[in-house]
This record gives C-alpha cells, structure tokens and sequence, in this order.
C-alpha cells in the first residue's frame, strides 16, 4: 500500500533539535511526532487551519494588510552552521534576511484553509 505522505527534508537549528528531543524523551514520544505536533500548532496559532478540533465556522483567514506593512527583518545573526539544507549548504550569515510574506503566500494559505474547511484535503 502507497503512503500519501512525503517525507519532509527541513533540517532545523542546533537549539530547536535540541528541544525537540528533550520533548520527545519526556513525553515519550518519537521526534517526528513532536515535530508534527509544533508544526500543527505553529498553523493553527496562525490562523492558517483548525485541523478538525471544533467549529470550522471560526477559521480566521490570513489579511495580507497585516503582513504588507510589517518592515522586513534585517541583519538577523545567524551562525553559519545553523541552516542547511537537505543539498548541504548553508545560508550566510552576511547576507540580509527578507521575511516579508508575499500575496501569493497569503492567498496559497487561503485557498488551503478553504479546501480544507471544505472536506477536500
């Protein structure tokens, strides 16, 4: 039988793994479960889903005018070793960061959270 799911590359910072399993030890639970879990409450704090836990009437939306005047983050310090990605490289730690959340984000996350309000994923 076909698993759905796909696994998920994202290797976090030091600290957060560090976290998590310190999570997963005393909750005895796996990391992946942990992981799951902070993820489903990461969106959920952010209005994105409620994941079938109460009224699906009170699902708030994303409001691009609260993201579009929202300065971008600058100059964040970040040890080099600290993002890489699944091909292993890593972000420099001169280089800016451009946080700002673009329309078409917003209007992706709005287009999931109705389609899953709707019963279709």
């Amino acid at each position: 039988m076909e698993n759905p799911v796909k696994r998920i590359g994202y290797l976090p910072r030091k600290r957060v793994l560090e976290i998590i399993d310190q999570i997963s030890k005393s909750e005895s639970i796996s990391r992946s479960k942990v992981v799951g879990i902070l993820v489903e409450e990461a969106l959920d704090s952010r209005g994105i889903a409620n994941f079938g836990y109460g009224n699906l009437s009170k699902t708030k939306s994303f409001n691009s005018e609260t993201y579009t005047n929202n300065q971008p983050i600058k100059n964040i310090s970040d040890s080099e070793d600290e993002f890489v990605d699944d091909s292993g490289y890593t972000i420099s730690s001169q280089k800016t960061s451009d946080r700002s959340i673009s329309t078409a984000d917003i209007e992706l996350a709005n287009k999931i959270n109705f389609l899953k309000e709707s019963g279709l994923i």
